[in-house]
């Protein structure tokens, strides 16, 4: 016999899996504090306890219950960062950093730097979830540089020694430059200093070509130096000195007025005229979803270059990103808290104690997900992202995301070329689509009376 369950249509040979499958994923939230429940028993004393709201007569539809339960309880309880934390831990943050570089610039050749410290990441889309804790930002060189060696272009270089090595031992020419020739990556620059170039850029370069494994030397060298020269008062600072990718990270706790760490991720940055559709942004596909004028502002917005690899410089799309995700969307719309509990989710996945932390995965690609889905949407029913769709809008976006991970693809949005999830272990994003996959499953189950 046949049995099939009436929350998600998926069939089974035998009562008894389909009411333990049922068992699994059935469950009564509290619309107060978002707390899952396993019975309407549990919950009415949950809430009889807690003294919150008691459950409502359940809505007619699947789509009203998910919207009541994501944007009304989870998303308010679990997801967002309270204003109050929000504002102390920007304003320490930017006055821990104005004090720091302050000192960096006066160091021996620390002029390089500018004092222009630019918002990244979460930092930047305003999509910071629970606390205020982790902060990006970019520090931006004052030299400029109008020649590039680009992808295609042979130079001395091989790709298996470019990361995780401390920043505090020099690495030298034989390490940056062996003897085997490659091409540079898709998606990397060499930028080529002037005949006439300050000597802090020189010292830093080879056959002017502007090293940035140098750079991150250099900054980490001064930022140390800052830490141990200026007053912090009762301020526990460590400064880690293995890189997380392009940036150098300090964790700083006993803050005045916040009771939790605060991580900060650092990155010398290159402004560049390098034109945002290098290749090939927008497409046709692109200028269906955006107008004329928000394309134009995400050029405007231009590339900037990080230090990702220890030989290239990374070309960084993160304010065309920027840009973009200040107007994703429009009035009533959803796409913005999706992302926002996707990463909430995400952080509740990576606490599993056989997630592994899900290592090596940022929740940088969901960005690029929540730009690739939003245009294969395009052609789905009017008012697709409406906020009263936000159930559907969520449950497809973690199968399309599910689907990706399994076949290990995802292209950058604005370089399609670049794989981002090429040199992600296989078993970290099977682990991922899975988790994916089980929290539609628990959504589709989702009961009130």
């Amino acid at each position: 016999m046949v049995c099939q369950c009436r929350f998600c249509d998926e069939r089974f040979n035998s009562r008894q899996l389909r009411d333990k499958h049922i068992k699994d994923y059935l469950f009564y939230p509290c619309l107060t504090c978002a707390q899952k429940c396993n019975s309407l028993t549990d919950l009415e004393q949950h809430c009889k306890d807690s003294i919150h709201r008691p459950p409502p007569l359940a809505p007619e539809t699947l789509d009203e219950q998910l919207q009541l339960y994501l944007q009304g309880a989870y998303y308010l309880e679990k997801v967002i960062v309270t204003r109050t934390d929000r504002r102390r831990a920007r304003i320490f943050v930017q006055d821990f950093l104005k004090k720091i570089m302050r000192n960096v610039i006066r160091q021996p050749n620390g002029r390089m730097y500018s004092q222009i410290i630019e918002p990244a990441g979460s930092t930047s889309t305003q999509t910071k979830i629970i606390v205020a804790d982790e902060f990006d930002f970019n520090i931006v060189l004052k030299e400029t540089f109008q020649q590039f060696i680009h992808s295609g272009r042979t130079v001395v270089f091989d790709m298996e020694h470019y990361d995780f090595e401390p920043l505090h031992q020099r690495i030298g020419l034989r390490d940056l430059f062996p003897n085997e020739k490659v091409v540079v990556p898709n998606g990397y620059v060499a930028p080529l200093h002037r005949n006439n170039a300050p000597p802090n850029i020189t010292r830093l370069s080879y056959y002017q070509q502007f090293i940035p494994r140098w750079v991150q030397e250099d900054l980490y060298v001064k930022i140390k130096n800052a830490l141990d020269e200026i007053d912090i008062g009762d301020l526990e600072v460590r400064l880690k000195c293995y890189p997380n990718g392009p940036a150098i990270t300090m964790f700083i706790k006993h803050i005045p007025g916040i009771d939790h760490e605060i991580s900060i991720d650092l990155s010398a940055s290159i402004k560049t005229n390098i034109p945002v559709n290098i290749y090939g942004w927008p497409r046709e596909e692109t200028e269906d979803v955006l107008s004329d004028l928000q394309i134009a502002k995400i050029e405007e917005a231009g590339i900037i270059l990080v230090p990702k690899h220890q030989r290239f410089w990374y070309i960084s799309f993160s304010k065309a990103i920027t840009s973009l995700m200040q107007f994703i969307d429009g009035a009533n719309e959803c796409r913005r808290t999706c992302h926002k509990v996707l990463k909430r989710d995400f952080k509740t996945w990576q606490s599993e104690p056989y997630a592994g932390g899900l290592k090596g995965i940022s929740t940088y690609l969901f960005k690029h997900h929540l730009f690739w889905i939003n245009e294969e949407k395009f052609d789905e029913k009017e008012n697709y992202w409406a906020n009263q769709n936000i159930g559907q809008c969520y449950m497809d976006m973690l199968e399309s995301l599910a689907e990706k991970c399994r076949a290990k693809h995802l292209p950058n949005y604005f370089n399609i070329q670049e794989n981002i999830l090429e040199n992600k272990q296989t078993r970290v994003l099977n682990k991922l689509a899975k988790f994916c996959e089980e929290r539609r499953l628990e959504l589709l189950h989702i009961h009130m009376r």
